[in-house]
């Protein structure tokens, strides 16, 4: 059982005398007294909640055109993105036709040396002029890292579509993922090695993948293609029954079959069909709309019957309590 939880308790009021005679004292000075100013008159409530709606209003209208004008912007910047993305790409093409090289695979790095520019001479004036401390040379260092790693990547994506779209040009990326698809698979690997749920689970779903590949090819329609001027001199050979196909006898075994087959043959007995099985299950629920004609009037006569049985035994004791 929970902890019962106690109510609040009921205080009565103390002093109600006194309480009235303080809320009247506060009212005294504001009741039937002339107004402080007389040519003063306070604007209606309903003219005060018109201005409270224009109000909200305009901030709606304000809001809902600073958020057009944001979408527009994006759309804009991502225009502006293609555009440059494309013109790169055009730049990078035109330098691969235009380079001669006797390579059969050419290999872009455009990573350019920063060119380092000497100190100048900082004098007195010139450290009274600026007062403000130079950034520290670990920031510029990382930020010019991450912008250089930036540019690579784009440069790479670049590359990428380009050997993608001109696969004639032999054109190769310096993308580390796709050294790493083409390396060879690892060998040696332990037959006997414990594999986890994980590792379990993933080599089930490719078996199960596998199967369905192999029903896939296996429902669709295979075409046999004759050429022109082909002689046959025997039907195909068959290693394999395809699936879902029904097994039918051969016209020679139909004879063990016959009536007359038991007096040629005593020792051969006729094979008998399998009797055929029917699960039938009438639906009794709802309108027995799934039922048999006989079905449904069995069952219409049973309930007349319960109907009729009921009525004679209420008419039973009806009879007997007027009969008292």
């Amino acid at each position: 059982m929970g902890r019962k939880i106690k109510g609040k308790k009921h205080r009565t009021v103390r002093y109600p005398e006194q309480q009235k005679r303080l809320r009247e004292l506060k009212l005294y000075h504001k009741v039937n007294n002339p107004p402080k100013v007389l040519d003063d008159q306070e604007i209606p409530k309903g003219v005060r909640k018109i201005k409270e709606f224009k109000e909200k209003a305009h901030i709606l209208e304000e809001k809902y055109a600073r958020k057009q004008q944001e979408k527009k912007n994006k759309k804009l910047k991502k225009k502006a993105q293609e555009a440059q993305l494309k013109s790169e790409k055009s730049d990078l093409l035109k330098r691969f036709l235009v380079q001669e090289s006797t390579e059969e695979t050419i290999v872009i790095n455009d990573v350019r040396p920063v060119k380092k520019t000497k100190p100048a001479d900082i004098t007195r004036e010139h450290l009274t002029k600026f007062t403000v401390a130079p950034p520290s040379t670990k920031i510029t260092k990382a930020q010019n890292n991450r912008e250089e790693q930036a540019r690579q990547v784009k440069q790479q994506k670049l590359l990428r579509e380009l050997s993608n779209e001109y696969p004639s040009m032999n054109i190769k990326s310096t993308d580390p993922r796709d050294e790493k698809a083409k390396r060879p698979a690892k060998k040696n690997v332990n037959p006997n090695k414990r594999l986890n749920k994980r590792e379990k689970d993933k080599m089930k779903h490719k078996l199960k993948q596998k199967e369905k590949d192999e029903e896939r090819d296996l429902s669709a329609p295979v075409y046999d293609k004759v050429q022109f001027g082909e002689i046959v001199h025997a039907p195909p050979k068959f290693s394999k029954r395809p699936r879902n196909t029904q097994v039918e006898s051969k016209p020679g075994k139909k004879s063990q079959n016959l009536l007359l087959a038991s007096i040629l043959n005593p020792g051969l007995k006729p094979t008998q069909p399998a009797p055929r099985k029917f699960d039938y299950t009438p639906d009794l629920t709802g309108k027995r709309k799934a039922l048999s004609v006989a079905d449904r009037r069995r069952l219409d006569k049973e309930q007349a019957s319960a109907i009729a049985a009921y009525k004679k035994l209420k008419a039973d004791k009806w009879k007997a309590s007027q009969g008292k």
